[in-house]
């Protein structure tokens, strides 16, 4: 069975995110800045990438280092596009502050599937930008009454 967000676990998924990252800072991505990162030892980083690579997730080079392969890249698209989705529902509907929304953004994103999102995604858009913004004075007075009960 190939690898998709919705098969993969909570660990793995930060795997995934921890090695975008490094990748995108242009970082050498090895065992030990790895272990470093998610805090965890060097045995379970070898272990936990070498199931990724058995699921053609991630690969290693020529000098040991760790690269997401495309399915990998995939995975960590949707994570972000996820995290993304869930935040801007916090902000733009809940009215949460940025940093609260992305830390929740977070922690949600490994817990839910990918049609909640979606369903998710789409009430978000209606509520800030179709039709429905008619509604929008609704949601305005209750982002309110939510800010007076703080």
């Amino acid at each position: 069975m190939p690898a998709t967000l919705n098969n993969l676990s909570h660990r793995q998924q930060q795997y995934i995110e921890v090695i975008d990252e490094l990748e995108r800072d242009d970082l050498a991505v090895g065992t030990k800045l790895l272990a470093e990162r998610l805090c965890v030892k060097m045995p379970s980083v070898t272990e936990a990438i070498r199931r990724m690579s058995d699921q053609g997730l991630v690969r290693r080079d020529q000098s040991k280092r760790i690269h997401l392969t495309a399915s990998g890249q995939r995975v960590a698209r949707r994570l972000h596009e996820r995290h993304i989705i869930l935040r801007r529902f916090m902000t733009d509907v809940l009215d949460m502050e940025p940093r609260t929304a992305d830390e929740e953004a977070c922690r949600i994103e490994h817990a839910t599937r990918g049609a909640f999102v979606e369903k998710l995604e789409k009430l978000t858009r209606a509520l800030t930008d179709g039709p429905l913004r008619k509604c929008q004075k609704a949601l305005s007075q209750w982002q309110d009454e939510q800010k007076k009960q703080k």
